[in-house]
């Protein structure tokens, strides 16, 4: 549906728990991200092995980044947020399986595959859902939603991650993410 066909207002039930479905995935994604380093010296990483980690880790999103877009266009917005979602469970579990630091960069790829699938589609989806005179207001209530996440959940991660180690604290990810794609699913 397009703009204005579901409702006058942006905060129709169907955009409520699209917004609840990205709040959980940011919040997976932001939970454990500042204390991936110190996973990393948990598994042996020594502080330049930390470095090339994250250099390496950077190049992922490069590779990926126009292949969202271009297939939220194809297959549809939910769809791609969907499969990035089950991509983003993929990713934690990665992270909490990992034997080894080197192994751990699976997790940073995936990750890109998850950001660069949902990031698109989450901005194509707001856009199309909201009336052009209220877009901007659509567009801050998204981003408050992303960015409360991003406040709130690292000092949660840290928490799990100190109390019940950090490999349960990927698995709180990870199950995280499974939640959003099972709104995901609701929505589609």
């Amino acid at each position: 549906p397009l703009a204005g066909t579901e409702s006058n207002s942006f905060l129709s039930r169907r955009n409520l728990l699209f917004l609840l479905g990205i709040g959980l995935a940011e919040a997976s994604m932001s939970m454990p991200m500042v204390q991936i380093p110190v996973y990393l010296r948990e598994l042996g990483a020594s502080i330049t092995d930390i470095g090339f980690f994250f250099t390496v880790s950077m190049l992922f999103p490069i590779l990926v980044r126009v292949f969202g877009g271009w297939l939220a266009d194809v297959i549809g917005q939910l769809r791609v947020i969907l499969l990035g979602s089950l991509t983003g469970v993929l990713t934690f579990a990665v992270y909490a399986l990992a034997p080894s630091w080197q192994a751990a960069l699976l997790g940073p790829a995936l990750l890109a595959i998850t950001m660069a699938l949902t990031f698109p589609a989450f901005y194509s989806y707001v856009a199309e859902r909201s009336q052009e005179g209220t877009r901007g207001r659509a567009f801050g209530i998204a981003q408050t939603v992303r960015n409360l996440a991003w406040v709130v959940s690292p000092p949660l991660g840290g928490i799990l991650g100190q109390a019940f180690g950090y490999r349960v604290m990927f698995v709180a990810a990870s199950a995280i993410f499974n939640d959003r794609a099972t709104i995901g699913e609701n929505i589609a």
